[in-house]
């Protein structure tokens, strides 16, 4: 386009050089000439710019991440003049429009129409708009061009994936084995040192001799299902001090890590918990199918805008867990911000015997307090580029 518009320039200049030094009709009509042409482009790209029309359907406005949806779009020449370069370019921090040739300049005749059935893929959960984001619209001589942009946006609700984890190699370890277990169905007990009097069709091997042999009458131990520690998930619902794209992206990857250790604990009967915070701390038990579905439709429309800070949240949950003697409970904290605040509430709680494994989800800039956490506690970091799943995997990339 500047090679363009140099030559035009030094044709101006030449045209208007020989008008001075010889004039006449045809130096005079080569110079008005070449006036005019840059005053031709700049009126025709305008014209186009009011006229030309741009048509979009998508199948659904709402899907999955990473979900295929048909996608059209049309671009039409409803006038009586050609349009000689037309351009499109598409959205594509967040979505991905396939097998479309981007940097194709179209030229249509008029009333022509061209159309482009294909597909669109969304790769981050939340809304934003998808498809063509401008059109650009350059004049026959490459002389000039204007931006057209797109009125009526395409506002796509793209919910999270529930990604299956084949192995959770950050599983927390469990209480150890006790002197005796039974297995009774899919149950695991573990032998209590209550008794109670034998009576017909008890086992043998539960019978306890010795206070039989003291009493002079057959006892039976009692059984309880072994309590297991619990697993409690804290996930950081706080605004993230990022760009809006990156902080988009970032709450992609703690939706996206929570749902796959939730639902893998469901699937592997492990009792978990999660703790959370919005205008007030919350609660909730994921023991059923039910309560992991509930947890999706959570975070479907889940906004990030706690005004609870994750140190505050660890404190609700060491609370909740110092309120069940009996069980243990191993924390997994989801965040993607670091403060000496949480630094120093997870040191206290690892004195205690809690032990916190943190998946960090890392921003494009490195935090200053990362090492400092790496040092203390378990520390995962899913960067920036890379999804959480394939590291929760131990898939992650060299």
């Amino acid at each position: 386009m500047w090679k363009n518009r140099l030559i035009l320039l030094f044709c101006i200049i030449g045209s208007g050089v020989l008008v001075g030094m010889r004039g006449g009709t045809a130096a005079y009509l080569l110079f008005y000439s070449t006036l005019f042409i840059p005053v031709f482009s700049a009126c025709y790209v305008c014209y186009v710019y009011i006229r030309f029309c741009i048509y979009q359907k998508l199948e659904h406005k709402t899907v999955v991440k990473k979900e295929k949806v048909l996608y059209q779009f049309q671009l039409a020449n409803e006038d009586w003049l050609p349009y000689f370069r037309v351009s499109v370019e598409f959205f594509k921090d967040y979505s991905n429009v396939g097998n479309v040739d981007r940097a194709r300049c179209y030229c249509l005749s008029p009333g022509e129409k061209i159309e482009r059935t294909t597909y669109l893929t969304c790769l981050c959960r939340g809304e934003y708009p998808v498809g063509i984001s401008h059109a650009k619209v350059t004049d026959y001589f490459s002389l000039f061009s204007i931006t057209y942009p797109i009125q009526t946006k395409i506002e796509m609700k793209v919910n999270p994936r529930i990604v299956e984890l084949e192995n959770f190699v950050y599983q927390p370890m469990y209480i150890e084995e006790k002197e005796r277990k039974i297995r009774k169905g899919n149950q695991q007990e573990i032998l209590d040192s209550e008794v109670r009097q034998f009576v017909e069709g008890d086992s043998m091997r539960m019978v306890h001799w010795k206070v039989s042999a003291a009493s002079g009458k057959l006892f039976s131990r009692v059984y309880k299902e072994e309590e297991r520690n619990r697993v409690g998930l804290l996930v950081d619902f706080m605004p993230i001090c990022a760009v809006p794209e990156e902080a988009m992206v970032l709450e992609d990857k703690i939706i996206e890590a929570l749902l796959a250790t939730a639902k893998y604990f469901w699937k592997n009967h492990i009792q978990a918990q999660l703790f959370y915070g919005m205008e007030s701390s919350g609660i909730m038990e994921l023991a059923t199918y039910a309560d992991i579905e509930l947890l999706y439709s959570f975070c479907c429309d889940m906004k990030f805008q706690s005004i609870l800070p994750m140190e505050e949240i660890v404190t609700i949950a060491a609370a909740s867990a110092a309120a069940k003697t009996s069980v243990s409970l191993d924390f997994m904290l989801f965040t993607a911000t670091l403060s000496k605040e949480l630094f120093s509430r997870l040191d206290i709680l690892q004195k205690n015997g809690v032990a916190t494994t943190i998946f960090y989800m890392e921003g494009k800039q490195c935090h200053p307090l990362k090492e400092l956490f790496a040092q203390a506690f378990p520390f995962v970091v899913v960067p920036y580029k890379e999804e959480p799943c394939p590291i929760l995997e131990g898939r992650a990339k060299e």
